[in-house]
């Protein structure tokens, strides 16, 4: 597998999800040597932090192309999932476009609705989900594919 390093996450979806003490809380967490326990499933090392950014973007990919797939063609996906995740259309559009491109790949006119999810992405995402919530993921195909015709 060849790993390529991916754009900085753009901490403003963090910030918008997350409360500033849990952020603290994770960040002071990653061990500057050896191996630590996050939570009781959780072991981080120190190379950890930049490895959480990229699975924020496959997540957040995988959100995107979800709500692609399940809201109808007459709702803005933008406005909706933007609004779930308390950040304007605009920024989250912003987040869209600096999605690195070894995560989410956009199909057709960038201003199509959907793309696809890199089979890196999808290894990123499993390897972060506990057993059920892993099948949950597997048997999905609206959390990794486009919503056109080859899901219709």
């Amino acid at each position: 597998m060849i790993w390529k390093k991916t754009k900085e996450f753009d901490k403003k979806i963090l910030k918008a999800t997350h409360t500033p003490k849990h952020i603290d809380k994770v960040n002071k967490a990653f061990p500057e040597k050896g191996l630590h326990f996050l939570d009781a499933d959780t072991i981080i090392s120190p190379g950890s932090k930049d490895a959480s950014y990229d699975v924020d973007w496959a997540m957040f990919s995988s959100l995107y192309i979800y709500s692609c797939n399940v809201l109808p063609e007459s709702i803005k996906v933008e406005l909706s999932l933007a609004k779930e995740l308390r950040v304007s259309e605009e920024n989250l559009k912003k987040f869209i476009k600096k999605i690195p491109e070894n995560i989410f790949r956009k199909t057709g006119h960038s201003e199509n609705r959907g793309g696809n999810l890199t089979f890196d992405a999808e290894e990123l995402i499993k390897n972060s989900l506990n057993e059920d919530d892993r099948v949950n993921f597997e048997e999905n195909p609206y959390l990794k594919f486009h919503s056109g015709s080859d899901l219709a």
